[in-house]
């Protein structure tokens, strides 16, 4: 398995516990709204990107996230 479809594991239970929309979630956690689409399709991530995914992860916790019933 590739790097990315280890950060997208973790995307996605994210999205999942916080109900964040996935558009929404990729602009506030790197600026690109097509971020999840795009891994889902199989694309891949630099490293740097994903440190900042995770950092996003990080800062805002799953209690601290309200869902906001996005895309």
């Amino acid at each position: 398995m590739n790097k990315h479809h280890r950060i997208l594991d973790e995307i996605e239970t994210y999205l999942a516990k916080t109900g964040m929309g996935r558009t929404y979630f990729g602009k506030q956690a790197v600026n690109n709204s097509e971020l999840v689409d795009r891994l889902r399709a199989g694309g891949s991530v630099h490293f740097r990107t994903e440190a900042e995914i995770k950092k996003f992860m990080v800062d805002h916790p799953v209690a601290d996230t309200p869902s906001n019933g996005g895309a």
